[in-house]
Formats: C-alpha cells, structure tokens, sequence
C-alpha cells in the first residue's frame, strides 16, 4: 500500500491533465490503475531510502514524505508523456532530500536521544541547546 491517495496528486495535478497523463485509450476518463501504479513505485522508491534509517513501511507517515511521494509520483506520471523541466527539477529536490535522510542528516520524527550529549529544546519559539558544563565559564573578555 502507498503513502498517498490519488486525492493527494489531484491535489497537485488536475484531473484534466491527469487524465491525459493516463489514458492512453482515449476514454476520457483518468485511469485508476496506472495512478495506483505510480504510487506504488514512488513509495517503492521512498522506502528504499528510508530502510537506512527506518522501519518501512512507515506506520506514521509524515507530511514531508506524502509530499515527496506526489512529487515523484508526478514525475512517473508526467515522464509517459513529456516531461516538463520542473517536474524533473522537483524530482531531483525530492531524492536530494530523501539522500539527506538516508544519510541522517535530516529526521523524520523527534528522537529522544540518550546520548549525554547537547540538548535541544524549544521554549516561546526560539530554540535552545543545553551544552553540558565542562568547567567554568569565563565571560570576562565579552
């Protein structure tokens, strides 16, 4: 099963377009099964970067992954026919940011860390980190 819908692409391509991009028997009609297909192989394509880091299928989908998910959905979508440079220009954001998460440079969910490392923390909007003292703190020359 995907991330997504076929609701979540019509949200970012519209149903007369997707129509086009998908039938290929002239009916007039958008065809379920190769919008359900592209899905399948952009979620195919998510898990295979989010294995490094998790648990996939993912159980809690995050919104940036639904959204990476239309992008390259669109992308599959859009490369039967011809494929517009931003579509593949958004494509290549999308792998860029599923490589960082690959990596660990981004996370999807906040992680309780039981390092003894710096602690972040937000407070009134503006964000912290609590660095452990490692001796005194001389503030004389600032």
């Amino acid at each position: 099963m995907g991330y997504i819908t076929i609701q979540d692409i019509e949200k970012a391509i519209d149903r007369g377009t997707l129509q086009q991009l998908t039938d290929d028997l002239d009916t007039g009609d958008v065809v379920q099964e190769i919008v359900d297909e592209m899905i399948e192989t952009a979620t195919d394509e998510v898990n295979l970067y989010l294995r490094e880091q998790y648990t996939v299928p993912l159980t809690d989908v995050p919104k940036l992954i639904k959204q990476i998910c239309v992008t390259i959905s669109g992308y599959y979508l859009y490369l039967r026919r011809d494929l517009p440079d931003k579509q593949e220009k958004a494509y290549t954001n999308a792998v860029n940011i599923l490589k960082r998460i690959q990596t660990g440079q981004l996370k999807l969910f906040n992680q309780v860390s039981t390092s003894q490392g710096p602690k972040a923390f937000s407070k009134r909007g503006a964000y912290f980190v609590d660095m452990p003292q490692k001796g005194p703190v001389n503030l004389a020359n600032y």
